[in-house]
């Protein structure tokens, strides 16, 4: 998850195949305070031999709610 208390965080995750066997990258974009944007991101986590077939909420989304965390300090 990317919610931070009281701040409004405008976003959205994704898995995308890669063509590439069972293989699939995860990712999560937006921006934050959704009302007043002070920072964007765009995260990609690559599907590996470990984890082949990340997802964006649970692999790319805490990336990307770190990042806001430390950028919105």
């Amino acid at each position: 998850s990317m919610a931070i208390p009281n701040v409004a965080v405008a976003a959205k995750t994704g898995t995308a195949e890669t063509g590439n066997g069972a293989r699939a990258n995860a990712w999560a974009v937006g921006f934050a305070p959704a009302d007043d944007p002070q920072i964007a991101f765009a995260v990609v986590v690559e599907g590996d031999e470990a984890e082949p077939t990340p997802h964006g909420g649970t692999v790319a989304g805490p990336i990307a709610r770190a990042l806001l965390e430390a950028g919105l300090q």
